[in-house]
């Protein structure tokens, strides 16, 4: 048994993880950019109403 070899599997699993993840991230930096326009336009709807 190759305790290196154990390693070395986790640390590919890791790196995709990690390259799946930064790929949703750009994909929800479009989403999120969206939500928080709305976001700043209902608080600045709320202020105006206050």
């Amino acid at each position: 048994m190759d305790p290196f070899k154990d390693l070395d599997e986790k640390k590919k699993a890791i790196e995709e993880a990690v390259e799946a993840v930064c790929k949703d991230i750009s994909n929800n930096k479009n989403i999120m950019k969206k939500i928080m326009k709305r976001r700043s336009m209902t608080r600045i709807g709320t202020i105006i109403e206050e």
